[in-house]
């Protein structure tokens, strides 16, 4: 009796685990007959041993299984080189007479600890997508560059009354015009910073290089953000270069890159604080420095710091767009420059500009 339940127990696992495959089949024949999206299966040599019909209407009657993934799709677009080693990618490929925006992701499969079996690659068609942010994108940058010119225009007038072209002011009034003006050079800078975000994005930045001074240019920069040092009783000391360190960049954007470090250095610094800037050069690398004495970051806020709208000024009550290391690194890239931070919690952070092709020097 026993050993017949046994048996019967077997045969019924058999047949659920056989109905079980059949529904499971049925599910992915579906996925890979009417997704929209490209569902590729690949073995561990990255050939074809699966995919979708959207994936095969891309190449027409062309046999697609036991086909190199990269050597097929490298006849309609151009793979990166390391396109395995990432989880996703933005790539574009021709379809017809049109170009096609997909987002790649990429998932692996391991037979053993460290030996990948299969990997799964779903290209999705993200061109809609792409062309809506890019609308959004053209109509945010439109409308900051036209907020530039009123807010200008209040700068400049505010400046003329607090300098008496219009006759004396007493105290209050200065005062009072003082905040104003400050309001409206701490939104002129946001409104740069935006601005220069989305110009970096869309490619449409071209460097007008010359060369300057460095030294310079970090008085200058320390100059018009005096108002914000004030705002905090931060000390400001500089430790610049005793020789001229005459570079080979961009000027103004080298000025927006050290004014959002500078910035930030304020900003995320205690009152009566300590802001330290130096520039230095060697064989390699000109260098520019910017050390505070503020709240400091730990290893998880570091690996973000310069990603596109981190910011932590909500968490401690200050304004900002989350936007000004991130357009300061593009700015540093643009300019085959390297930008990098150490900090300690409640005792600082340290962020430091390396410029190997602006040296004179070193100019090919």
């Amino acid at each position: 009796m026993a050993v017949g339940l046994c048996v019967f127990n077997k045969e019924k696992n058999f047949d659920s685990i056989q109905e079980l495959f059949v529904k499971q089949s049925f599910i992915l024949e579906n996925i890979f007959s009417f997704s929209n999206d490209a569902i590729v299966v690949l073995n561990h040599k990255k050939h074809i041993v699966m995919c979708s019909k959207k994936f095969q209407y891309w190449f027409k009657e062309q046999e697609v299984l036991g086909e190199s993934f990269l050597k097929l799709m490298n006849k309609i677009t151009q793979l990166p080189d390391d396109f395995f080693k990432e989880k996703s990618y933005f790539i574009k490929v021709k379809d017809k007479d049109t170009e096609k925006v997909l987002k790649a992701k990429i998932s692996k499969y391991y037979k053993d600890y460290n030996k990948i079996d299969r990997y799964v690659v779903i290209l999705k068609d993200v061109t809609e997508q792409k062309e809506m942010k890019a609308q959004k994108d053209n109509f945010i940058a439109t409308l900051t560059h036209d907020l530039k010119t009123p807010v200008r225009a209040d700068i400049l007038s505010l400046e003329l009354l607090l300098n008496g072209k219009f006759g004396e002011l007493n105290f209050q009034q200065k005062e009072i015009l003082g905040e104003i003006l400050n309001s409206n050079k701490f939104m002129m800078s946001m409104l740069d910073t935006l601005l220069a975000k989305y110009k970096y994005e869309s490619d449409m930045v071209q460097l007008n290089k010359s060369f300057f001074d460095l030294n310079l240019l970090v008085e200058n920069c320390t100059k018009e953000l005096k108002y914000l040092f004030a705002e905090k009783n931060i000390t400001l000391k500089l430790e610049l270069s005793s020789e001229k360190l005459e570079i080979y960049a961009d000027f103004i954007e080298m000025k927006r890159a050290i004014n959002n470090l500078i910035s930030n250095a304020i900003k995320f610094n205690k009152q009566n604080g300590l802001v330290t800037i130096s520039t230095n050069t060697n064989e390699k690398n000109c260098e520019i420095k910017v050390k505070d004495t503020g709240i400091g970051m730990n290893e998880e806020k570091i690996l973000h710091i310069f990603d596109k709208y981190v910011s932590y000024a909500k968490r401690f009550r200050r304004l900002g767009t989350g936007l000004g290391l991130y357009v300061a690194k593009k700015i540093i890239e643009a300019h085959k420059g390297t930008i990098e931070v150490t900090s300690v919690p409640k005792k600082g952070s340290v962020f430091l500009i390396k410029l190997p092709e602006c040296l004179k020097g070193n100019i090919d």
